[in-house]
């Protein structure tokens, strides 16, 4: 069974991979695909609303050990806090799983950050997956960075201490590079 799953999985991957090279897809240094959606209050939410701004895009899964990790210690609540309070817009997203097993409702989801004290942005259901294929998002906690031009900056994991994005004089905001390779696979 188990090996099953996992050559299903396998087999998921490629083909998200042979399909999402007909779509924009992010590349570090390269203009970040734009995306148009609502976010978990029904609102709309365009990354362009955002031009001006540095951006996190954090692919989230509450079932996700490695995503209970960082929020259960403060660390991405203390992240989205000290992001946004020096401008950046924070946008959490969760890909949900054609066969929902992973699925939060929009009140869940909200419900869940809110027992965790975060305070993104926007907090986005990525239903059609269309977003996650766009950026590659293959795991969770996954991390994405645009600059205030609408450039890609950062594509990887959050770092394991308080402050993975910080300001350095004059320069956007980084993030370190120190993680974990294990994380959870965001379903599509």
């Amino acid at each position: 069974m188990m090996i099953k799953k996992c050559m299903m999985g396998a087999l998921f991957t490629a083909t998200l991979l042979v399909m999402s090279t007909a779509m924009a897809q992010a590349v570090v240094g390269k203009p970040a695909p734009a995306f148009t959606t609502t976010d978990a209050s029904g609102k709309p939410v365009a990354l362009s609303d955002f031009k001006g701004k540095f951006v996190v895009l954090e692919w989230t899964n509450p079932e996700c050990p490695f995503v209970g990790k960082h929020y259960n210690s403060g660390n991405m609540p203390a992240t989205q806090k000290e992001a946004t309070a020096k401008g950046a817009a924070w946008l959490s997203i969760q890909t949900v799983a054609k066969d929902g097993h992973d699925d939060k409702t929009r009140a869940e989801l909200q419900a869940w950050q809110k027992s965790k004290s975060a305070s993104p942005t926007a907090t986005i259901v990525d239903w059609s997956g269309n977003i996650a294929r766009s950026y590659r998002a293959m795991a969770t906690p996954h991390m994405y960075v645009v600059d205030p031009q609408g450039m890609l900056i950062y594509a990887g994991a959050i770092a394991a201490s308080r402050a993975p994005i910080r300001q350095t004089s004059g320069r956007p905001p980084t993030m370190c590079h120190r993680h974990s390779p294990r994380r959870c696979r965001a379903s599509r």
